[in-house]
């Protein structure tokens, strides 16, 4: 729990936002799952 809450204190340049947004250009938005592997109990 204390790692968690130290990622409060992180500050994001316009960089890192730049390299997020390049390997997430959706906002990492989707499913949880692929399809293929849902399991049956959801």
């Amino acid at each position: 729990m204390e790692g968690n809450a130290h990622a409060a204190d992180v500050t994001l340049t316009e960089a890192d936002l730049g390299a997020i947004h390049e390997i997430l250009p959706n906002s990492g938005f989707g499913a949880r799952y692929a399809e293929e592997h849902v399991p049956n109990w959801v």
